[in-house]
């Protein structure tokens, strides 16, 4: 049987695939997986993707202190979560 997270915590930047595609497959296989990505990347078009393509958090690393546990909770009640820093894109 294969594993099927209710949560998956994702950095973007991964050596041989992209944060993106994977998450793309895992929502592909596993459409009610909740994936949030924890990254350095405050790109606004990177989030604006990020979220259009399923994914209900974007916590940056220098925010995760202050945002993690609240991401995590969010997300789990099936709430969009993105780091202050973010807000305002």
């Amino acid at each position: 049987m294969r594993l099927r997270p209710e949560l998956i915590l994702l950095d973007i930047n991964l050596p041989n695939l992209d944060g993106l595609e994977v998450s793309r497959r895992v929502l592909r296989t596993a459409p009610e997986t909740k994936i949030i990505y924890v990254t350095t990347n405050s790109d606004p078009e990177l989030v604006e993707v990020a979220m259009s393509n399923g994914v209900l958090g974007y916590v940056l690393k220098n925010e995760a202190v202050n945002d993690l546990l609240r991401a995590i909770q969010s997300v789990l009640r099936g709430e969009k979560f993105i780091s202050h820093q973010l807000r305002h894109y």
